[in-house]
């Protein structure tokens, strides 16, 4: 699991914009094949996309996201992440994830369905209550729907 921080600006807490996730990177080189099949195919047709094409050390898929606008922000979520490694780590998933079919959001990024098992979902709720009850203010705008972006 590795924390990334966005380009997205923080808000005050009343209209928190997440500014940093938590994700699993995705490190399966057939995945990785497939990915550069279908952005080669993309770029095929045009190339003036390129810019916007994740690089496969850039796959990930998102578990949550959060807003961390201090340094105290960032060291309370480090260290919920470290009081509950435990935790955590017993409850990793076991089952892997699949890449079924190609989809947008709002038309503007291109993005893999990902298939997963209660194990992944109920992993993911775990990181999240953490977070939450150590005070960390996890964004949730929309339902868990989790995903690999492809272009962006």
């Amino acid at each position: 699991m590795t924390m990334n921080r966005t380009n997205k600006k923080a808000g005050n807490v009343s209209d928190s914009k997440a500014n940093y996730f938590l994700c699993v990177r995705v490190t399966d080189p057939q995945v990785y094949t497939s990915i550069k099949e279908a952005i080669d195919w993309i770029l095929d047709k045009d190339n003036q996309y390129e810019e916007f094409c994740y690089t496969p050390e850039m796959l990930h898929v998102t578990i949550c996201e959060i807003c961390l606008e201090t340094e105290e922000d960032i060291h309370r979520a480090s260290q919920a992440l470290e009081e509950s490694s435990d935790v955590l780590l017993n409850n990793l998933p076991v089952s892997q994830l699949q890449f079924k079919g190609l989809t947008t959001f709002f038309e503007k990024v291109l993005v893999a369905d990902v298939q997963y098992e209660n194990d992944f979902r109920l992993f993911c709720e775990t990181v999240t209550s953490k977070l939450k009850d150590a005070g960390v203010n996890v964004v949730e705008r929309h339902d868990f729907k989790p995903h690999m972006t492809i272009m962006k």
